[in-house]
C-alpha cells in the first residue's frame, strides 16, 4: 500500500472562492523579506491574478514571463470593453468612466502551452461583468485602466499586470507570494496543499457543482483533452457522501 501511495502523484486542493476573497483582503503585512501593500504593483498583481484567474480559468503562466523571453502573457492589449454595446478597444478614460451594470470586459487569450500558435483558443475572448465589488475582475480591470493608462501601441506589449518597472512579474515571485499569504492567512501546512493551479480546479470544480455540462467547462478552462476535466472537476465531499 505505502508503494502505491508513493507512486500516487500530490495533486494541488481546488481552491474555494472564501479562500479568493480572503487573500485579496489582506492589506499590508510582512511576508519573509517582503513588504506586501495590497495598493502596490505586485498587490495590484496579486489582487488581480486571483480575480481574473478564479472568473477565467488562465493559467498563471498567462500572467508572468515566460522563460524564453517570449511575449506569452497577457497584455493590456488583449483586453477590450463592451461600453453601451460597443467594443472599445482603446478606451479614454471618460468612456471608462461612463461604464454601468451590463457592460462587460473582454479578455483575449495568449498563446499556451495547450495552443502554442494561438489557433484554438485565441478567437474566443472571455467575458467579464462591470462590477463595483473591488475584489471582481471587472472592477480592478477597469480601475486599473483609470489609475496607470495605457494607450495605442503600447498596449500590446504592456503586461495586463506589470510590476513598478513595466515587466511582468515572474513565476517565482507569485508561487512565493500565493505560498507566504496562504501561510498567513491560515497556516503553513494548509499552504503546500494549494498552488496557482489550484483557482482552474476550483474554477472547474465550482462550475460542475453549479449544474454545467462538461464541454461548457472544458471550453470555459480551456482543456483541449476531456480527461483533465475528469481529473480536476471534483465533486464536494458531501456530495461523495450522499
Amino acid at each position: 500500500v505505502y508503494g502505491v501511495a508513493a507512486l500516487m502523484p500530490h495533486r494541488r486542493e481546488p481552491m474555494r472562492y472564501s479562500m479568493v476573497r480572503s487573500l485579496q483582503k489582506v492589506e499590508s503585512v510582512r511576508l519573509g523579506s517582503r513588504h506586501y501593500r495590497r495598493d502596490s504593483p505586485l498587490g495590484l498583481a496579486f489582487r488581480g491574478i486571483l480575480a481574473v484567474g478564479w472568473r477565467t480559468g488562465h493559467r498563471l503562466a498567462e500572467f508572468v514571463a515566460h522563460p524564453s523571453g517570449e511575449l506569452c502573457y497577457l497584455t493590456r492589449g488583449d483586453v477590450s470593453f463592451v461600453i453601451a454595446g460597443v467594443v472599445v478597444c482603446d478606451p479614454t478614460p471618460a468612456q471608462l468612466r461612463s461604464m454601468k451594470a451590463g457592460d462587460v470586459i473582454l479578455i483575449q487569450p495568449p498563446r499556451s502551452k495547450t495552443d502554442q500558435f494561438g489557433e484554438i483558443h485565441c478567437p474566443f475572448p472571455s467575458e467579464v461583468p462591470l462590477s463595483d465589488d473591488d475584489c471582481s475582475a471587472g472592477h480592478i480591470l477597469r480601475q486599473q485602466e483609470l489609475d496607470a493608462p495605457c494607450r495605442g501601441a503600447m498596449r500590446t506589449t504592456t503586461p495586463l499586470f506589470a510590476d513598478e518597472h513595466g515587466h511582468p512579474f515572474t513565476h517565482s515571485v507569485m508561487d512565493t507570494l500565493l505560498h507566504h499569504m496562504l501561510t498567513y492567512c491560515y497556516d503553513s501546512k494548509t499552504a503546500t496543499c494549494y498552488s496557482w493551479h489550484s483557482l482552474r480546479i476550483g474554477l472547474a470544480t465550482a462550475l460542475k457543482a453549479a449544474g454545467c455540462d462538461d464541454n461548457v467547462i472544458q471550453m470555459v478552462c480551456r482543456w483541449t483533452n476531456p480527461e483533465s476535466l475528469r481529473t480536476y472537476a471534483r465533486h464536494g465531499q458531501s456530495l461523495h457522501i450522499d
